[in-house]
């Protein structure tokens, strides 16, 4: 399972809630803080800056993704 750092950026798939089945969005996402708590199951806790098409902050998120929705797109000073 892929864990992501603080610094790395990310494409996660985000659902309006983890109960629906259908729709949604990707969102690439600067991670600031990673929660694994058992609670979430498989599922991690995302927190961090949305950035935008030229990495640009957009705003602030926490959301939950599921491990085989998210992806690793960079770390800190790649991008």
């Amino acid at each position: 399972m892929y864990v992501p750092e603080p610094g790395h950026i990310v494409w996660a798939w985000i659902r309006p809630s983890l109960e629906e089945g259908a729709g949604g969005r990707a969102a690439r996402i600067k991670v600031r803080a990673v929660d694994t708590d058992p609670a979430l199951g498989d599922r991690l806790r995302l927190s961090g800056a949305e950035l935008d098409p030229v990495y640009r902050p957009t705003g602030e998120v926490s959301v939950i993704v599921e491990p085989d929705r998210l992806w690793p797109v960079a770390t800190e000073g790649d991008e």
